[in-house]
């Protein structure tokens, strides 16, 4: 079997240079994009990642991909440029590079603006996923670039899960249900995802426990981050979301805003009246 290396050659197009990370899921490389002259990275799954039927989490999630990037203006994720298959039978997913880090972005210009673009930009990213049932459980300053225009893009779909939903009627729970479904009564402790342990401040609490995952588990990571950005990257500057609505983001499920929309109308109304 031909497995990936340095200087690896894929579709006649893409020469990988360096492993840029290996995570549990998936692995990315550094590559050039010979035809264009300019970098991308290259995506493949995990060996562990296949079941029966190939790669069918790795390949719904370049399908919600593709949305992502052709459904909004800007996109929410870096550019598609190739996807297919290697030689081994697994699948790749070529995109573009994105260099830019978050804070740098940030630290120019208007803060207010800039806090109010990427608040609405990650909300508008979670919403999209949302709409396929799922939750990205793992947005943190590391999964967020910046382009030269000062867009932003999140890198990285490597945390995302299916949201809990009753394996009996189909029914999303809502935040604090529980263990037990409040439409036909039956146990969700067989539905919840798994998920592995929060290893950050940024991923929801609930992933530890058999507390229900929903949208409200974004707004959770959303509320952090942007609590991370005024604490770390403005020191000297007075605040510019109250810390009573940051706690509001981040408190118990069930007292948290419910939905992304929730929270960036809240953010609104504060820069409104700034």
């Amino acid at each position: 079997m031909t497995e990936i290396h340095s200087g690896k050659l894929i579709a006649g197009r893409f020469r990988c240079r360096r492993r840029l990370a290996n995570g549990g899921r998936v692995t990315i490389w550094n590559a050039d994009d010979i035809h264009r002259s300019t970098g991308v990275v290259v995506k493949v799954p995990q060996i562990s990642a296949r079941s029966v039927g190939g790669f069918p989490a790795f390949n719904h999630r370049v399908a919600i991909l593709r949305e992502l990037t052709t459904g909004s203006t800007p996109p929410l994720v870096p550019t598609i440029y190739d996807k297919g298959t290697l030689e081994t039978g697994r699948p790749y997913l070529v995109q573009s590079l994105v260099d830019g880090q978050l804070a740098t972005e940030l630290q120019c210009g208007d803060r207010h603006k800039a806090l109010g673009r990427l608040c609405s930009r990650l909300c508008q990213f979670a919403r999209g996923l949302h709409r396929h049932g799922l939750v990205h459980t793992d947005l943190r300053p590391q999964n967020i670039g910046t382009l030269d225009s000062g867009a932003y893009r999140v890198l990285d779909l490597g945390g995302v899960n299916e949201r809990t939903r009753c394996a009996d009627c189909g029914v999303y729970p809502a935040a604090g249900a529980g263990n037990q479904c409040s439409a036909c009564g039956a146990s969700l402790t067989d539905s919840a995802p798994q998920i592995d342990l929060p290893a950050m401040s940024f991923r929801p609490p609930e992933l530890a426990t058999t507390e229900v995952v929903g949208p409200w588990s974004d707004v959770y990571s959303i509320g952090r981050i942007l609590e991370h950005v005024q604490a770390n990257l403005w020191e000297s500057t007075a605040t510019l979301i109250p810390q009573s609505l940051l706690e509001r983001a981040t408190a118990n499920p069930h007292e948290r805003f419910q939905t992304p929309t929730d929270l960036l109308c809240a953010v609104e109304s504060v820069r409104k009246s700034a």
